[in-house]
């Protein structure tokens, strides 16, 4: 997957003696625009020697915008990175509950309530036999206050 980015502006940053932060701001070619940060290895000068970054994923984007960061216009081949990195490691905590969430709603074992705590709020994935909390409730809720001394 080739894909081409146009650098517009890069901002440098020193953290510390031998660190720094680098980033490009970017459009891609299909006029996204993105900002893409990096973790940069400073020399004696405070001169950038190398650069890394936070995500696997965005390992191949930000050396390779490192490395021709005197270009104004960098085309990038992730077929090779995608064939040895398995995108399922790069995966966040979210990603992964709310994968699971979805898998959970298509087998029909997922309750309108923990639906709205994931913010899925499409009417037409909620099941039909899918039960509101609130209208569950409401029978005890009847019942407390039909007590003998509430006819008053």
């Amino acid at each position: 997957m080739l894909k081409t980015f146009m650098i517009e502006k890069i901002e440098e940053e020193v953290c510390s003696d031998s660190t720094g932060k680098m980033t490009f701001h970017l459009v891609d070619e299909n006029g996204d625009c993105r900002r893409v940060c990096g973790m940069t290895f400073l020399d004696e000068n405070g001169q950038a020697q190398g650069i890394s970054s936070e995500s696997k994923r965005e390992l191949p984007l930000i050396e390779s915008l490192f490395s021709d960061r005197h270009k104004k216009i960098v085309d990038i081949e992730f077929d090779h990175f995608n064939k040895v990195y398995n995108r399922e490691l790069d995966k966040t905590v979210n990603e992964i509950a709310y994968e699971k969430v979805l898998q959970m709603e298509k087998e029909k074992k997922l309750s309108y309530r923990i639906k709205r705590f994931f913010k899925i709020t499409h009417e037409e994935d909620i099941p039909e036999d899918a039960v509101p909390l609130n209208a569950a409730q409401k029978p005890a809720e009847q019942q407390k206050n039909a007590s003998p001394n509430s006819s008053e």
